[in-house]
C-alpha cells in the first residue's frame, strides 16, 4: 500500500465505477473524500470538487466525459499544488485528455491518463485493467495509486494514446455484443434454444467471456447496468468523431449508434448496453425458411 500524504485521497465522480473504487480504497484504510456533480448522502462527501482537492493530494476522476473533466479541473485549478497527483479515468477524446494534462501541469501538479477496462463487477473486486498514458516518470510515480484496484496496468504511450485505445476497445465490445444480440435473435426466431447456441459457441473460435456474459444476460432478460447504454453510446460517439477526423468510414460505430438511438427513444439509456437485444427480439414464424 502506498504511503500517501496524510493517508487521504479523493474520488470525484460516484457512478457505477467511482463509487466502488471509493469503497475499495476505504477498505484499505485510506481516508477517502468523495464528490459528485449530483450530491449524494455518503460518508466523507464534500460539497465541491475544490473542497476535495483541498483535503487530499491524490485525486481520482471518474466523471462522465471530457467536458465534465475539464470543467471540474478548471474549478479545482487554484487548489492544485506540486504535491497533487491527478489521475483521470475518464473516457474522452485524446485532445480532451491532452487539454486536461496541460491544465493540471500548468498548476505545477502531476497528471496521469488512466482509462480502464472492466465493468461493475471488476471494479467491485479491485480488478480493473488500466491503460495509462504519459511520461514514464509520472507513470511510475502514479503506479502505487493504481495498484490497489488493478489487475493489470498497461503503459500505452504518451498522453492521449490511452484514451484512443480505450475508445477503440469499446468499439469492439459494442460491435461484438451487437452481433451477438442479432445472432441470438436469429437463433431464437428459428426455434433453436439459447442454451444450445451458447453450447455451440463454446467450441467456436469467436467465443469470448464478454459474449458469454452478455448472451446469458439477454436470455434471462437481465439488463441491470454493468456498463450502461448511455455510457456506451457516448463512447461510440467519440469513436465516430475520431473516424471522421481520420477520414475512416467507421461503419461499425454508425451501426451501433443507430441501435443505441432507437433504444434511447424507448427510455432504456440507464440499462446495460446489451439491452439492444430488446430491439431485435421477435416472434418465431409459423414455418421455417
Amino acid at each position: 500500500m502506498p504511503t500517501l500524504p496524510e493517508n487521504e485521497v479523493a474520488v470525484l465522480g460516484l457512478g457505477i465505477i467511482g463509487s466502488r473504487i471509493a469503497r475499495n480504497l476505504s477498505r484499505l484504510g485510506l481516508k477517502v473524500w468523495v464528490w459528485n456533480r449530483t450530491p449524494k448522502v455518503v460518508p466523507q462527501f464534500v460539497g465541491t470538487a475544490r473542497a476535495a482537492a483541498e483535503r487530499a493530494r491524490v485525486l481520482y476522476f471518474f466523471l462522465k466525459n471530457g467536458p465534465a473533466l475539464l470543467e471540474t479541473l478548471e474549478d479545482v485549478r487554484e487548489s492544485l499544488t506540486p504535491r497533487h497527483f491527478v489521475i483521470s479515468h475518464v473516457t474522452c477524446l485524446p485532445s480532451e485528455s491532452l487539454a486536461a494534462a496541460r491544465l493540471v501541469e500548468g498548476a505545477g501538479a502531476n497528471f496521469l491518463e488512466a482509462p480502464f477496462t472492466g465493468s461493475r463487477d471488476a471494479a467491485e473486486q479491485g480488478k480493473l485493467v488500466y491503460y495509462v498514458g504519459g511520461e514514464e516518470r509520472v507513470i511510475e510515480q502514479g503506479r502505487p495509486y493504481l495498484q490497489p484496484t488493478a489487475e493489470c496496468i498497461l503503459h500505452i504511450g504518451k498522453t492521449g494514446s490511452a484514451s484512443l485505445l480505450k475508445i477503440a476497445t469499446n468499439l469492439i465490445s459494442a460491435s461484438v455484443v451487437s452481433a451477438g444480440a442479432e445472432a441470438l435473435a436469429l437463433i431464437l426466431a428459428g426455434g433453436i434454444s439459447g442454451e444450445k447456441f451458447l453450447e455451440a459457441l463454446e467450441h467456436n473460435v469467436n467465443f469470448s467471456p464478454l459474449l458469454k456474459i452478455k448472451l446469458q444476460a439477454m436470455l434471462r432478460s437481465d439488463f441491470e447496468a454493468r456498463f450502461s447504454l448511455a455510457n456506451m453510446e457516448k463512447d461510440i460517439g467519440l469513436a465516430d468523431q475520431l473516424f471522421n477526423f481520420y477520414s475512416i468510414p467507421g461503419r461499425q460505430a454508425k451501426a451501433f449508434l443507430d441501435l443505441a438511438a432507437e433504444a434511447s427513444k424507448r427510455g432504456l439509456q440507464k440499462m446495460d448496453f446489451s439491452v439492444i437485444f430488446e430491439l431485435l427480439r421477435t416472434v418465431p414464424p409459423d414455418s421455417s425458411v
